[in-house]
């Protein structure tokens, strides 16, 4: 799976907890917004928290375990821009510390990271390369530092070489 700018602080509960699900979490001790409290996980952020749907009062406790990535052989690669980098937008550094310390994902599994330095978030879009430069940078739509094509060969590139590195792993 090949994420940009993922909004994991606006996702739904059932995704974030598929994403940082309570094992992961205990091991880290309230890591950048993730706390534990009274025995349960609780997420500082995003919109809906972090509740435990099979737990919770309002559907009284009937919903199927949780789902996690933890235990699969999915492979994921999450590519940042620096401007939501720059802003703590989509909790970066949550996923920098889980991956880079190895707390996230299976034995087998690759999940990786990187930040696209000097790049808004809209330049993810095809959009700024088909339009004029000048009518992009007016409209404060992309950095400026870089040309809209030169930010797209260097999203491509990171996602080929990590693409090519799950075809070599099989």
């Amino acid at each position: 799976i090949l994420v940009q700018d993922p909004a994991i602080d606006w996702m739904t509960d059932v995704g974030r907890h598929a994403l940082f699900d309570e094992v992961v979490v205990e091991g880290n001790g309230g890591v950048a917004g993730i706390i534990k409290k009274d025995g349960n996980v609780l997420y500082d952020g995003g919109t809906g928290g972090y509740r435990n749907q099979s737990t919770d009062m309002n559907n009284g406790g009937t919903s199927p375990e949780q789902p996690s990535l933890h235990n699969t052989s999915i492979n994921m690669q999450f590519l940042y821009s620096n401007e939501w980098q720059d802003a703590n937008w989509g909790n970066e550094s949550i996923l920098d510390h889980l991956i880079t310390n190895n707390h996230i994902g299976a034995k087998n599994q690759k999940w990786e990271l990187a930040v696209i330095k000097d790049m808004k978030h809209n330049e993810s879009s095809d959009v700024h390369v088909l339009m004029p430069f000048w009518l992009s940078k007016v409209m404060n739509a992309i950095s400026g530092k870089r040309q809209p094509l030169d930010v797209h060969r260097e999203l491509m590139d990171k996602s080929l070489q990590f693409l090519d590195g799950m075809k070599q792993q099989q």
